[in-house]
């Protein structure tokens, strides 16, 4: 029976991020709902009077809701809190809900609108999200919503800001919404389950559908949504949220955008301690003899190792965790690795195409509509941020380029030739050159060889004759504002940057140093990688989680606290 019970809370914790057929969010009702809006707002005993009809034992589901709610919040009452708290437990109160607004009988929500002025009352005191959230539906119904055509959501719709959650609940195959929001409701600090991540759509979410159906590593299909700003007939008077920056184009996606970071830079971040024994240790043989290492990257949680043609994960104590050889793998030479925390998955690019690989499967699959055709033209460095990816690019040894993808549809946005970039002289107004600035362009022989993103800056690592310059974009700001830093040699190489996205790595592997850069550019400071049991040089140096750095020296791998 305990077996029973569990199945159960898991299936009725499924439903609320995933669909079992396409119906169940399409448009059912075309009338707005506001009769409960003049309401007055009732304790959560009384706003739920009467549905115990429907959901039998509520009154003991309001009583624990009241219970374990969050009683700390400075923005929400007690009722108010809990009336959240109940709509995320594993009951029938919350898929009940959502029956009665799709019901094209109006009249069938009345008994609900006590709750509902509760409900909507708490949701409009939070924040606005503006973010991309995941939503899934079991089996392949992407043919079900056309491009460019916009559905309007009636009940209540969960969402989260991981994809691996929806994913855990849609099971080996589905559709995946990938939501592009503007008025989601964060209620994860308020959820009976807060590790869910969740977002809340509010009823008469009016959703313009960007892309067509995408697969995704063979067993998954992704559409690209978009919340339309405004009312849109929603059951609340939230107003829009976000100035984000719309195309023209109806086929072109929407472009990077960030709210303005003007946060503050802790100069907590003490690399010294690199000259001292490392914390953690393992050497480089114990994965490929005596073959190098060739790429690391990371997320917060995981090392990804890429050599001699396998990928070896590694958890943060340096053990495996798995590893990946396969016929794929071993036909590939990849230039460079990238963490979406999007797709929680590894970008990795070739000279040709772009791949993505999911840690938790192993499975190495390639993105379809992101390939080379011309051969004059290779990839060279990718970086990914937020719902952008960055790819550099090179036309038959000049000139150099940067191509901007959105994420998750891997739709093309537009090409920043190095002056958009470093000189401030970015337009919006179109992507085609004339032939007189394309034929300057031929002639710039500036090099870009490593870029680096978080948080709307843009780290390039760029060769000018016979020097090298560390430029940080400011990709918030129109036009771009770009600062430079010169570097000591042409050995430098930048990993990730530091997750709080405040501080850049440099490694300086000529003269055997790291650099640690603010990305305002006022703070640098170098450290001597040198240690007295240790001749060998510092190869690569990223960060790894928000307080450990990673060191290749040699052949061993080193992690150091700092």
């Amino acid at each position: 029976m305990g077996h029973n019970h569990s199945k159960e809370m898991l299936q009725l914790r499924s439903e609320r991020f995933v669909s079992t057929k396409s119906s169940d969010l399409k448009q059912m009702n075309l009338n707005p709902i506001y009769s409960y809006q003049h309401l007055r707002v009732r304790r959560l005993e009384e706003a739920v009077e009467g549905l115990d009809r429907w959901v039998p034992g509520l009154m003991t589901y309001v009583k624990k809701a009241k219970e374990d709610c969050n009683r700390s919040s400075s923005l929400l009452t007690h009722d108010e809190s809990a009336a959240i708290y109940l709509y995320s437990m594993p009951i029938p109160f919350f898929s009940t809900l959502n029956a009665t607004l799709r019901n094209k009988n109006r009249d069938a929500l009345k008994p609900w609108f006590g709750y509902l002025k509760l409900f909507i009352t708490a949701l409009e005191k939070l924040p606005y999200v503006n973010t991309v959230v995941w939503r899934g539906v079991s089996g392949d119904i992407g043919s079900d919503f056309v491009d460019g055509s916009t559905e309007t959501w009636w009940s209540v719709n969960s969402c989260s800001t991981d994809l691996n959650v929806v994913e855990l609940y849609l099971g080996k195959t589905g559709t995946v919404f990938a939501i592009a929001v503007v008025n989601g409701k964060d209620i994860s600090n308020y959820s009976a389950f807060k590790e869910e991540h969740e977002v809340v759509l509010l009823p008469g979410s009016a959703l313009l559908i960007k892309s067509k159906p995408l697969s995704f590593e063979e067993r998954l299909f992704i559409v690209h949504l978009e919340e339309k700003s405004g009312k849109s007939g929603q059951a609340s008077n939230h107003a829009a949220a976000g100035n984000q920056i719309r195309s023209d184009n109806s086929n072109k996606a929407q472009p990077l955008s960030y709210k303005e970071l003007d946060f503050p830079l802790h100069r907590s971040l003490d690399l010294s301690s690199v000259r001292n024994k490392p914390w953690k240790f393992r050497s480089l043989r114990d994965f490929w003899g005596y073959n190098e290492l060739e790429i690391i990257s990371a997320n917060d949680e995981i090392l990804l190792l890429y050599g001699d043609k396998q990928f070896f994960l590694l958890d943060d104590n340096l053990k495996t965790v798995s590893t990946l050889k396969d016929n794929i793998l071993s036909s590939l030479k990849i230039l460079d690795i990238a963490w979406s925390s999007l797709l929680c998955r590894f970008i990795a690019v070739t000279e040709k195409n772009v791949y993505i690989f999911d840690p938790k499967t192993c499975k190495l699959s390639c993105v379809e509509n992101v390939q080379l055709e011309r051969d004059e033209k290779k990839f060279i460095s990718c970086t990914c941020t937020g719902n952008a990816l960055f790819i550099s690019t090179v036309n038959d040894g000049y000139p150099f380029h940067v191509d901007q993808y959105n994420l998750p549809d891997f739709t093309f946005f537009r090409q920043y030739t190095v002056s958009d970039l470093i000189e401030a002289k970015l337009s919006l107004t179109g992507d085609k050159l004339s032939n007189k600035n394309a034929s300057k362009l031929k002639t710039d022989r500036r090099e870009i060889s490593t870029i680096r993103a978080n948080r709307g800056r843009l780290a390039v690592i760029m060769k000018i004759e016979y020097k090298h310059y560390l430029y940080v974009v400011n990709m918030t700001k129109k036009p771009f504002e770009a600062g430079m830093t010169s570097l000591p040699s042409s050995g430098c190489k930048i990993n990730r940057i530091a997750s709080t996205g405040e501080w850049l790595m440099v490694c300086d592997d000529y003269n055997n140093n790291i650099m640690q850069i603010s990305l305002d550019r006022e703070f640098k400071t170098e450290y001597e990688a040198k240690e007295e049991y240790s001749y060998d040089k510092v190869k690569v140096a990223l960060m790894f989680g928000s307080s450990s750095v990673v060191i290749v020296r040699g052949d061993n791998l080193e992690m150091y606290q700092v």
